[in-house]
């Protein structure tokens, strides 16, 4: 402030009087403080000011009515006694009002600008009303470390608002119920005068106050003893009090406990956490930290956090205490403690235990069940065998349920004891919440409890764990079978559903169109990220202290991505399922009284289109595009329709490729799988060089789905496949493709392994490794169906023909290289016809084979012939020149073909080796295309009669540079 009266004396008055009209010109609602900034310094040029002295003002303000009348109230919310016009003509606390003269008023016209924000006209009661609600329910964007305010990370307090301008302050100051919650965070030395003036703020209020120490501390926290010794002060105003003192290092000393001994008459919750104790006696100086609450007359709830356990007989002894609570929570009990809390404690209604220990009783402490009969909530969170517990207590008026880690003991168990309570009881439970952490897949179990007639009470349901078909099964209602599970069931939380299409929407549908449905509410949440599972957001949202609030906005983001705004008439159905939409129209409808008038954006272009051509989008881009990665998994992350209609396409997910996995990959493969549903699969899994620990549950669960194979390429190691129990899949009949690389396999039993894939009836594509026909071909491959054969080694040619032989529905035949004939191959008479083979690919010396069969059929031949390096000759004793064309003349003449296509080509040749004379033979008068991977001569040209797309050099080493497919004119 002083700079601006700096700045505004040195400027000459004409500058500042052109300055001042310009920016009331531009700015259309210029603050009024630069306006009474201005008007007294210049009144301060004309005159010196008479500024009163501190004890003026301050005499001044004690005689306001504003103050005394609110300093006489003492009720939560204080009604304002002066009136706006009161209130303006107060006297200013800022500056010294003074009349102005025709000169300044001139020079500052148009201060009261004719647009008066609308705040500025409302009574000062709807004003503190306003801020009310804004401080206490709004909260910041961002997390500051704010010292004293109304709640965590809440920015906005009265202070903030009182700085704003004169009326705003007045009125934060006339309201005490806005300095009446306070939180502080960090407790630090230099905040205790500020908390000082927030408790001299609220006057008379009954307090709401919350100390947190979120930091370690060494030593003596000096800050944190300051500002409990101030809140201490003023225990006769406490109302709900929360001390988190969990890193506090030292224990409270004797000043601190001196300082407890206060009256609270008012107190209604009291909450208090320390540090754990590290011995006995560190555990009773915390309990003695609690000894005024034995006198607080009107206190109904406690916590004690981590460092507080009370011990029996200080339960015993104070009785009385005990006995008027019907709120109790604990972060760590006995059962032998919670037994003698629920016989003292008459009058409780509900119970929390984090962490249940020391689940045994002694032989002699065993005595009569405990008799509660007001308990209407129970909730443990950690336990350790629960049962034990369950069979000690009777609870008639139990109504709610929260087992948030199971009964600590094998589920059925844990249910019998369940059970058993509830029959020895009759109560009728409403609300049951239920997760559990004990190994294995206890899903039939948990269904088949659900089921039970003691849980038809049951209107509030909610399940952690994952939920599968099973469990919807169960809670399907069959009016065919009689089967009405949880028949009053109202509403429904699934946080975590992994179940195939059309269970979900069944379930609710018949619960729906019963005669009398009940059912109004489901909350039902799929997997949100592949790499992510619900329990790992749940588990990071526990920690956040702003968990809740975050949860709910991830809610609301959903059901907008949905479409389902505050215009959607139906109750709030956050469901991300595919073909649930149809559900909500089922649903009971809620019509407010006021529709409100929504204007509603039009929709971007693609999200007209319907959802089955954005599927048939989805799978060109992840089959048909000619890039390295399209994968269905970016889809799923740009809105909720995108990803609606990427998870309720099952062939999107059908393709699978792993190579070298890592840990972190199994989740991700297992979800697809998941994704497929029952969709035919296509599985490549490599492993190269590494030995990944991955690679064993990756089998594993590929053979569970040996029945869904369509395509499978695996290369890997024997020792990854023995360990588990293949034998035991399920044979793959709808098998189609074959490739199978097993290195280090011995012994038979992974030719078995081979042989049970290879003798699927559905087989087309058949990839044949040495292993496979070395020493002979495995057994049990069903050659009928064989289309395609490739052959990925060294292969003798006595092992061709035979597989040529047995395999009468061959199309298409790759063989890498073809070993010579053996000696001892037995000659034969008739050579064997091979009516549907129409593609021949070979890389041989001398396929000598061909001099065994006959192709009628072949269209399209590729014969690729190597050389030894540094000869002229061919491998294996090689052809001469005429060798090359000659057995493929006979062949064609024994055959009779009509070949169109032919490729043939040299590794290693120096000399030419051109067709020749050969080319006017009758068996390449079908011929369109040709390819010569050694060089072509005008001697081939002309014989052949070939058209080159480019022209040709009449020189014959031009000639036989030239190289390529060639079009028969």
């Amino acid at each position: 402030m002083d700079q601006v009266r700096s700045w505004f004396w040195q400027r000459p008055r004409s500058l500042i009087q052109r300055s001042v009209d310009a920016a009331l010109t531009t700015i259309p609602a210029v603050p009024r403080a630069i306006g009474r900034v201005f008007r007294s310094n210049r009144s301060a040029r004309q005159s010196p000011p008479s500024t009163p002295s501190r004890r003026a003002r301050k005499r001044a303000r004690s005689d306001s009515p504003l103050t005394q009348e609110q300093a006489s109230q003492g009720s939560s919310r204080q009604e304002p006694v002066e009136s706006e016009a009161a209130a303006q003509s107060s006297p200013s606390r800022l500056l010294p009002t003074r009349t102005p003269s025709a000169t300044t008023t001139t020079l500052i016209r148009k201060t009261t600008h004719p647009n008066q924000p609308a705040i500025y006209s409302l009574p000062h009661d709807v004003l503190g009303e306003i801020f009310y609600f804004y401080i206490h329910g709004t909260g910041s964007k961002k997390k500051r470390k704010v010292g004293v305010t109304t709640h965590r990370w809440q920015y906005e307090t009265p202070l903030v608002l009182g700085m704003v301008c004169r009326p705003w302050r007045q009125v934060t100051h006339a309201y005490a119920s806005l300095w009446s919650t306070i939180q502080v965070t960090y407790p630090r030395t230099k905040d205790v005068p500020q908390l000082a003036h927030w408790l001299k703020m609220s006057r008379t209020c009954l307090l709401d106050i919350t100390v947190l120490q979120h930091r370690k501390s060494t030593g003596v926290d000096v800050g944190l003893r300051e500002t409990l010794k101030e809140v201490m002060a003023h225990g006769p105003r406490w109302k709900y009090v929360a001390f988190k003192l969990t890193n506090m290092e030292a224990p409270p000393g004797e000043d601190e406990l001196a300082t407890l001994a206060v009256e609270t008459p008012e107190l209604l919750e009291f909450s208090l956490g320390l540090p754990a104790p590290s011995s006995s006696v560190v555990a009773n100086e915390n309990l003695n930290f609690c000894k005024f609450l034995y006198t607080a007359p009107k206190l109904k709830s406690i916590l004690f956090g981590r460092g507080l356990r009370p011990s029996i007989s200080s339960i015993q002894e104070n009785a009385a205490f005990w006995e008027k609570l019907e709120h109790a929570s604990f972060y760590t009990l006995s059962m032998r403690e919670v037994l003698t809390l629920l016989s003292t404690c008459k009058s409780l209604t509900s119970f929390f235990v984090y962490d249940l220990v020391q689940p045994f009783l002694d032989s002699d402490e065993i005595g009569e069940r405990v008799v509660h009969p007001m308990l209407r909530s129970l909730t443990f969170t950690a336990v350790m065998s629960l049962d034990h517990l369950l069979d000690r207590v009777t609870l008639p008026a139990l109504t709610d349920l929260k087992l948030a880690a199971g009964f600590g003991c094998p589920p059925a168990q844990g249910w019998k004891s369940l059970k058993n309570l509830f029959e020895r009881s009759e109560c009728t439970l409403k609300s049951l919440d239920y997760r559990d952490d004990w190994e294995g897949n206890n899903e039939p179990i948990i269904a088949y409890h659900l089921g039970s007639p003691k849980l038809y009470g049951v209107t509030h349901l909610t399940i952690h764990n994952i939920v599968k078909d099973i469990t919807l099964q169960y809670l399907t209602i069959s009016t065919k079978d009689g089967r009405h599970p949880l028949p009053n069931l109202e509403v429904l939380n699934l946080p975590c559903v992994s179940a195939a299409d059309g269970v979900l929407e069944r379930m609710v549908r018949t619960r729906l169109e019963v005669e009398d449905p009940k059912f109004q509410e489901l909350n039902a949440v799929v997997m949100i990220n592949l790499d992510d599972t619900i329990e790992d957001l749940a588990a990071r949202l526990a920690t956040d202290p702003d968990g809740s609030k975050r949860a709910e906005r991830l809610k609301a983001m959903v059901k907008r991505d949905l479409g389902m705004g505050e215009e959607f008439p139906h109750p709030a159905v956050d469901v991300f399922a595919p073909r649930l939409a149809p559900l909500l129209k089922l649903l009971p409808t809620h019509h407010p009284s006021a529709p409100r008038q929504v204007q509603v954006a039009p929709p971007p272009p693609f999200d007209t289109i319907p959802d089955e051509l954005v599927s048939k989008i989805f799978d060109h881009y992840v089959y048909d595009l000619d890039v390295l990665v399209t994968v269905p998994s970016p889809l799923r992350i740009i809105c909720a329709r995108w990803r609606a209609i990427a998870t309720s396409a099952p062939v999107l997910w059908s393709s699978i490729s792993v190579f070298n996995p890592r840990p972190q990959d199994v989740s991700v493969y297992r979800r697809w799988l998941e994704y497929s549903q029952q969709s035919l699969l296509e599985l490549t899994i490599r492993v190269i060089g590494l030995k990944t620990a991955a690679i064993g549950s990756i089998l594993a669960a590929t053979l569970t789905e040996s029945h869904r194979w369509r395509r499978i390429t695996l290369h890997i190691m024997w020792e990854d496949i023995e360990a588990l129990e293949w034998e035991r899949m399920v044979h793959p009949d709808n098998l189609e493709f074959f490739d199978i690389y097993i290195s280090k396999g011995e012994g038979r039993a992974w030719r078995r392994f081979c042989s049970l894939l290879a003798s699927s009836r559905a087989l087309r594509y058949f990839k044949a490794t040495p292993q496979l026909f070395s020493p002979t071909w495995i057994t049990d491959i069903h050659w009928a169906s064989i289309t395609t054969v490739q052959i990925a080694d060294l292969m003798e040619t006595q092992k061709v023909v035979e597989m040529l032989r047995q395999a009468p529905s061959l199309q298409r035949c790759i063989l890498d290289v073809v070993g010579p004939l053996l000696r001892d191959f037995p000659a034969y008479s008739t050579p064997i016809e091979v009516r549907s083979l129409e593609e021949l690919h070979i890389r041989a010396v001398r396929p000598r084979f061909l001099d065994f069969v006959v192709l009628p059929s072949l269209i399209n031949l590729s014969i690729g012939i190597p050389c030894y390096a540094g000869t002229d000759s061919y491998s294996y004793g090689g052809w001469d020149r005429d060798g090359v064309w000659s057995p493929i003349e006979i062949l064609g003449e024994r055959s009779k073909w009509k070949l169109s296509t032919f490729r043939i080509a040299y590794v290693g040749i120096k000399d030419d080796l051109d067709i020749g004379p050969y080319a006017p033979s009758p068996v390449f008068e079908h011929l369109t295309s040709f390819h010569h991977g050694g060089g072509v001569s005008c001697e081939t040209v002309n014989a052949l009669a070939f058209q080159i797309s480019r022209p040709i050099e009449t020189d014959a080493s031009a000639c036989r540079a030239v190289s390529g497919h060639m079009h028969r004119t």
